[in-house]
């Protein structure tokens, strides 16, 4: 039986250690990318934070060819430093640059 997190993906995630932004109507947060989707990410922050769950944000992914996607989400879950998002590209040109690395990924890390 699938827990809530399962059942809410919506896409696959690929394992991605990178570096992002997080950023809120508060703060900017700087953090690392632990998974990473079309449709959100999982992210570890190592400085303490004010977000709430539902809190509106965009992260800003740094890709490993160098370029920066911007997505844009929501806070869906918080547990110790591990930060939950639901998000998704703000342009097409983002979601190009995402499918593209998200592509890449998958041939990288395939068995």
């Amino acid at each position: 039986m699938l827990d809530d997190s399962e059942n809410r993906r919506q896409a696959e995630r690929y394992n991605y250690r990178g570096y992002c932004a997080l950023h809120s109507s508060q703060d900017s947060i700087p953090a690392h990318i632990i998974n990473l989707s079309n449709t959100g990410a999982l992210i570890a922050v190592l400085d303490d934070h004010k977000l709430q769950d539902l809190e509106p944000v965009q992260l800003q992914v740094e890709l490993q060819d160098g370029e920066i996607a911007l997505l844009s989400g929501t806070v869906i879950h918080r547990k110790a430093h591990f930060i939950g998002l639901k998000c998704t590209p703000d342009s097409e040109a983002d979601a190009d640059k995402l499918v593209r690395f998200l592509a890449e990924a998958v041939t990288i890390h395939a068995p």
